[in-house]
């Protein structure tokens, strides 16, 4: 347990610090980060949402975003650490094949949140 709680904190705070601090409280990108690109993750979302990102408050989506990133590698580091596997070798290819799944998983859950609260979207929500 002492593990996801960890892992939640540490990579939340880093995708906090690498991606959500760049964008002020409106939504909109710093001037000092301009050249910067949205990350993959955010604009597959967008893209399978068919959310309107001028629509949405864009800080607020990037820490959703980077909760659920954060909660999807915690819950792979505590099942990896928690089952019985002798080497690190099998615990990596454990990890490997774990994160697929879960990632298609957790943001197929928050792709229907943010359908269903409807924020930002183009149709009639």
């Amino acid at each position: 347990m002492i593990w996801f709680i960890i892992t939640i904190l540490v990579v939340y705070s880093l995708y906090y610090l690498i991606y959500v601090r760049k964008y002020d409280d409106t939504g909109k990108l710093k001037e000092k980060y301009k050249e910067e690109k949205i990350p993959v993750e955010v604009e597959v979302l967008l893209r399978r949402t068919k959310l309107n990102r001028k629509k949405i408050n864009y800080k607020s989506f990037l820490k959703l975003v980077a909760l659920t990133n954060a909660i999807d590698i915690a819950i792979i580091v505590t099942l990896v650490m928690e089952l019985p596997l002798k080497t690190m070798t099998i615990r990596f290819i454990v990890a490997t094949i774990l994160t697929f799944p879960v990632i298609i998983i957790s943001y197929y859950i928050l792709a229907r949140y943010i359908e269903k609260k409807g924020a930002g979207t183009d149709g009639n929500k």
